[in-house]
């Protein structure tokens, strides 16, 4: 099977095919002779000879050939003079007599260029993060994972907004270092996370290759692989460093498991990652062998156990409630839910992990001797952030119930919450990262309007 193609006919009878998918548009050719296609591309860009995917989703401005555009494509209509109408990228938009596109009505999603960060339009933000130089200016990072962006945005201290990673085509480039970054395509997806460390200011996640991790050079503008690529299983990988390490774990026949679940980054601090891996077994009937690992930034990116069982058949959305960490069972990520951005504390050496449209936050303490505790927050979650302050641990969640952030004290009874207010009131915060920055007391998220538009925000806990 393959991607639908819809059919239909102008007023005048001529015979048009379009699919949503594939982002393109073409015309019956009555009188096609046999060495002659049948149907004929109208717009969209064509297929790749060999490649891997027939998926081609992108944007490409006004004055351009319609044949041979980077579209994202919604609808077609065609009217009485065969005049044909789309609907692309967010925009109505025509295809003109000399086959240019124009576009005759909507605003138009950012496609890169650097502009006013308060006046850019964003598709679907997602995950955030943010830098503080040395010189003490503070600089955000966001993905845009619509179909028609697959960029990385920096907001920088002068409140502009620059496509830092990510050409507007969805998919995986495969890693090349020869290629700037904001050149080559990239998959960003609603459970990929931008993750900044803060000390060198690099970017990481699986973003230029499925069961790699590369962490980006904004200076170089260049992705150098980090981890992955190696020939150590992943489940024997403890203490061995992150480029000797294959991000698959050992498949089986009878029963049946096999690599189903695409690593998935989960948090970065302090330092270090953490990355959920999970196999499927359709024999066994379930998530298998799901792993929490965590990564050394400062070492090599040298692999250490934090949870999870290998060789276990795993419920969705499972975690344990009580014991040590490293024999804890973790959920899968994408199964009953993506991982939300986890957070560190690093005085009491714990991740807190939780999972979307989900109220108990799981801290995993570090180490042989760490153990496992569970939070329940007054309402399930998009996303969260810790802090602690006075002595108390303090969780910021956004709620998936309304779209507000509450102030959850670990150990206090929910009832106790408090919602965090913010001066524009229709906003809901969104996506899957909630960030506090400690320096500046802010809370940093991304927001959905009830237009529908999408950017990001932050707020005080005052």
């Amino acid at each position: 099977s393959g991607p639908t193609i819809n059919f239909f006919t102008s007023r005048s009878g001529k015979i048009y095919a379009a699919s949503r998918y594939l982002s393109r548009i073409w015309s019956y050719n009555e009188s096609a002779q046999a060495n002659e296609s049948v149907f004929n591309l109208v717009a969209g860009k064509a297929a790749v000879p060999n490649a891997t995917s027939d998926f081609i989703q992108g944007f490409t401005g006004d004055g351009e050939p319609a044949n041979g555009a980077l579209l994202n494509l919604f609808s077609v209509f065609i009217d009485h003079n065969e005049q044909v109408y789309i609907y692309d990228n967010y925009r109505f938009r025509i295809i003109t007599k000399d086959g240019k596109l124009q576009t005759i009505f909507g605003t138009p999603i950012n496609d890169g260029a650097t502009q006013p960060a308060v006046s850019a339009r964003y598709d679907q933000l997602r995950s955030l993060d943010y830098y503080r130089n040395s010189n003490g200016k503070t600089t955000i990072y966001t993905a845009d994972s619509g179909a028609s962006v697959k960029r990385i945005f920096a907001i920088d201290p002068q409140g502009d907004s620059t496509s830092i990673a990510g050409n507007g085509i969805a998919g995986y480039p495969w890693f090349d270092n020869t290629k700037a970054a904001s050149t080559q395509s990239l998959l960003v997806n609603e459970s990929t996370h931008v993750a900044v460390d803060k000390t060198t200011g690099l970017i990481f996640g699986p973003f230029v290759n499925p069961q790699r991790v590369s962490s980006l050079n904004t200076v170089t503008d260049r992705w150098t692989e980090v981890l992955g690529g190696g020939t150590k299983k992943l489940e024997l990988a403890d203490g061995f460093s992150g480029t000797s390490i294959d991000l698959h774990q050992t498949e089986s026949a009878t029963p049946y498991i096999f690599n189903w679940l695409l690593p998935a980054m989960i948090g970065l601090e302090s330092g270090k990652f953490v990355m959920n891996f999970g196999m499927y077994s359709y024999d066994l009937g379930g998530a298998y062998s799901v792993l929490l690992k965590s990564y050394d930034i400062n070492n090599n990116f040298t692999q250490q156990h934090l949870a999870g069982q290998a060789g276990t058949l795993m419920p969705p959305n499972q975690f344990c409630t009580s014991g040590l960490s490293a024999n804890c069972s973790v959920a899968a990520n994408d199964w009953g839910g993506a991982y939300v951005r986890s957070a560190y504390d690093s005085i009491g050496s714990k991740w807190l992990v939780g999972k979307e449209y989900n109220n108990v936050i799981t801290s995993l303490g570090e180490g042989t001797n760490g153990t496992v505790s569970n939070e329940t927050l007054g309402s399930n979650m998009r996303s969260f952030a810790y802090r602690r302050i006075n002595g108390q641990e303090i969780i910021y969640y956004c709620s998936s119930n309304n779209g507000k952030i509450y102030r959850h004290v670990v150990g206090q009874p929910t009832s106790s919450e408090t919602v965090i207010n913010w001066s524009i009131g229709p906003l809901a915060c969104s996506g899957k990262s909630l960030v506090f920055d400690s320096d500046r007391q802010k809370l940093i998220f991304p927001f959905l309007a009830p237009s529908g538009l999408t950017g990001i925000a932050e707020t005080s806990d005052f």
